[in-house]
């Protein structure tokens, strides 16, 4: 008769964070011609180190299980192990004890470095910096730690600070990103395994579109032609284009600029007609990709211009020498206006037009105007003052024209002063009536005959 033991060794699952297997040991107890033992006699197994006790029976000519025992086996720090397992049983037959061992080398637990990093967020400006480090599993083992972001990557030592550069952002289409943190755990040349952690890079707030400048051009060659390179109020309009850009991978969007108190929303465009002298701001403001923005401002010198006006036409009946004579065949005309100097390139053409009102042409004579705020009188001969006359003056300038006229005309009635004279179309000068040129007055005897003839009294009258 004869009994011998052996054992099993099974590995079960594995725990990655606790660096453990868990283990089964069988033990089975083997009978030949006819040896069995059914009072459970004892036996122990022993588990990596760890002993565990039982009693068991075997019948005769089988193999019987008589013990099973688990445990969870610790491996070493880089993930190897191999477990040991031995049995004794007390068989109760002429067998006596018996005894049975053995090994199994489990699978290797991938132990990757703990992976942290010191912020949650960087700026990508070259400056901020931010510490990676991996915690590792065994001083054997070999860890390299990279930061990666689009297609922009580095290599960065484990404990040491590190920046992300500027030029980063250009893989971030908005404000910020997410970059991946990656340390890879090597024994050896063999790769354990990786892990990652995030990290958010941001965009610093400097970080805006650029605006290299404002190009203003006069749009209306007349302008230009006329008076030079400068710009004219009521005249000009601009040609405006803004040079700008998008920073570090953004794009610029929308572009506004706002010119005389008039928004336009293109980058490039052709003005409405300037009405404001003097330095007029033209301001753009540009906004990017990302949603952030940039301005900037240029100042025009723009010269004031309004159109050349007569403010004031007046005449009178006079002598030769320009003195008053309601009954002069001369006429005293004085002219006032304004012409806009335009910075001094602007000119000015005064003519006086007259004619009797039954003509059938003007006589037209060029006059001096002294100043751009102007006042200039001329006596014009020959103008018989009992006909109606027409005076029209007329101011050019380089751009456009303006005239005022006035038509002369001859009293019904008019007074002298003290109410001793009378006359009918024209002005009183004399004592007496008259009618015109001619004197009708008549004197007192002729006033009694014609009260008598009326068949009245003189007092009547």
């Amino acid at each position: 008769m004869a009994v011998s033991l052996s054992l099993t060794i099974a590995q079960g699952s594995q725990s990655v964070a606790n660096n453990q297997t868990y283990v089964t040991v069988s033990v089975y107890a083997h009978s030949t011609n006819g040896s069995y033992n059914n009072n459970s006699k004892p036996g122990s197994v022993v588990i990596d180190g760890t002993s565990y006790s039982f009693s068991s029976s075997f019948a005769k000519n089988t193999t019987t299980c008589v013990a099973t025992a688990s445990k969870w086996v610790s491996h070493a720090a880089n993930g190897t192990k191999t477990v040991s397992a031995s049995a004794s049983y007390v068989t109760g037959v002429s067998s006596g004890t018996v005894y049975a061992s053995g090994s199994k080398v489990l699978s290797t637990i991938p132990r990757v470095s703990d992976l942290s990093v010191s912020k949650s967020s960087v700026p990508a400006d070259g400056q901020a910096t931010v510490t990676a480090m991996a915690a590792k599993k065994s001083s054997s083992f070999t860890d390299t730690i990279t930061v990666k972001l689009g297609s922009y990557s580095k290599t960065v030592a484990s404990g040491a600070a590190f920046v992300i550069p500027a030029e980063w952002m250009n893989a971030i289409s908005g404000t910020s990103a997410v970059a991946t943190v990656t340390v890879v755990t090597k024994s050896g040349s063999a790769t354990i395994g990786s892990k990652s952690v995030n990290l958010t890079v941001t965009v610093p707030a400097d970080v805006v579109p650029s605006i290299s400048g404002i190009t203003a051009t006069e749009a209306v060659a007349a302008v230009t032609s006329k008076f030079g390179s400068r710009f004219v109020r009521t005249l000009s309009r601009i040609n405006v284009k803004v040079s700008a850009g998008g920073a570090y991978g953004s794009t610029v969007k929308s572009c506004s600029v706002v010119i005389d108190g008039v928004t336009y929303q293109q980058a490039e465009f052709q003005s409405n007609v300037l009405n404001t002298a003097g330095n007029v701001e033209i301001k753009a403001t540009v906004t990017d990709s990302r949603g952030r923005t940039a301005t900037y401002a240029k100042a025009i010198a723009v010269a004031d211009y309004s159109p050349p006006v007569i403010t004031s036409l007046v005449q009178y009946p006079c002598n030769a020498d320009g003195t008053r004579n309601a009954s002069g065949t001369h006429t005293k005309v004085t002219i006032k206006g304004k012409v806009s100097p335009v910075e001094e390139q602007n000119i000015k053409s005064l003519v006086l037009k007259y004619k009797a009102l039954n003509a059938d042409s003007y006589t037209v004579r060029t006059l001096t105007a002294e100043g751009w705020d102007f006042e200039t009188s001329v006596v014009v001969s020959g103008t018989d003052p009992t006909s109606t006359w027409e005076f029209i003056a007329e101011i050019t300038d380089k751009v456009s024209m303006a005239s005022l006229s006035v038509v002369t005309g001859v009293p019904v009635i008019s007074r002298l002063a003290g109410g001793r004279g009378v006359r009918l179309f024209g002005e009183a000068e004399n004592e007496g009536f008259w009618v015109g040129n001619v004197d009708y007055t008549i004197t007192d005897a002729e006033f009694d005959e014609l009260v008598n003839l009326l068949g009245g009294e003189k007092n009547s009258i």
